[in-house]
């Protein structure tokens, strides 16, 4: 099931100049420097002598390095987290921790997402062919160990065939042996997906055992449990908004005039005659200064 994790298919390919390595990998970095967390749906094919397996899942990549396999069928969880691996299996209600090999021949694992190849490239010979007969990509990547490498190699060779946009593969062809090989289709990859802190874990119901080394070292209580530690997300891009500007304070309403008294008792206005303005309308209002607007006018 960790196979799943490498990403490759062969197909019509032609070997890229060797002039071209360097200047293709420093653009691989680049574009996958970008890529924060992806979800995506994969079709796996296992070859085998006499059967061949067909298995659907989901997969979800967290950067630096964790990646979440789910298959239907079987029903299985595997997560990878660096060098530690956990796989869930709800059928027996077991969780199997192992250890990855802590050699670079470990890394082969991520290259398929992250940006960093450099301790990759000491593990295993690359080379570059160029893909002639599908408009995905026109990439790929071809990955053997080394010849004279003392550590157990996982496959024979893997390709990796990278989408043009952003050198993720979108299939891949991994050879274990001379008698086995599995074939995985990689569709609907989503770089925009922000998985919640849940959705970066397994969750284990109550009753789950937990094995480690061959032993069990733990049986989950009432309410379940997730594991391992939860990895925190920044928000989706472009769900952050810019902070408002304040509108400014609305100018002071002037003050209201001050009522006329009231005539004594008894006087009357004499007729003919007009009642004098109240000296406030007689002063002038207020003056603009240099002709600015007042403040808070558009």
């Amino acid at each position: 099931m960790i196979s799943a994790c490498v990403f490759a298919l062969a197909a019509a390919c032609t070997a890229a100049p060797a002039t071209d390595f360097d200047a293709f990998f420093k653009e691989f970095s680049a574009k996958r420097d970008g890529v924060v967390a992806l979800d995506a749906a994969f079709t796996q094919k296992t070859m085998l002598p006499d059967e061949e397996l067909t298995t659907k899942g989901s997969l979800t990549f967290i950067k630096p390095r964790r990646i979440i396999f789910h298959t239907d069928g079987p029903e299985r969880t595997t997560l990878v987290d660096d060098r530690n691996g956990y796989e869930y299996d709800p059928e027996i209600k077991q969780l199997q921790i192992f250890d990855i090999e802590d050699n670079p021949q470990a890394d082969i694992f991520f290259l398929g997402f992250n940006s960093n190849t450099e301790i990759l490239r000491k593990a295993y010979d690359l080379t570059l062919f160029d893909i002639t007969d599908d408009p995905r990509g026109k990439h790929g990547i071809r990955i053997k160990p080394k010849a004279d490498s003392k550590e157990e190699a996982y496959f024979i060779e893997v390709n990796l065939y990278l989408r043009d946009e952003d050198y993720l593969p979108y299939r891949i062809h991994i050879r274990n042996d001379e008698e086995s090989q599995v074939f995985i289709e990689v569709e609907a990859i989503d770089k925009a997906f922000r998985p919640t802190p849940q959705l970066t874990q397994i969750f284990l119901p109550q009753d789950t055992k937990v094995v480690e080394n061959d032993r069990v070292v733990e049986t989950v209580g009432p309410g379940g449990k997730r594991m391992p530690d939860a990895i925190l997300m920044p928000p989706e891009p472009g769900t952050l908004k810019p902070a408002e500007a304040k509108p400014e304070p609305p100018a002071a309403a002037a003050p209201a005039p001050e009522p006329e008294p009231a005539p004594k008792a008894g006087a009357a206005p004499e007729a003919g005659k007009e009642k004098p303005a109240p000296d406030s309308a007689k002063k002038p209002g207020p003056k603009s200064v240099g002709g600015r607007k007042a403040k808070g006018a558009k």
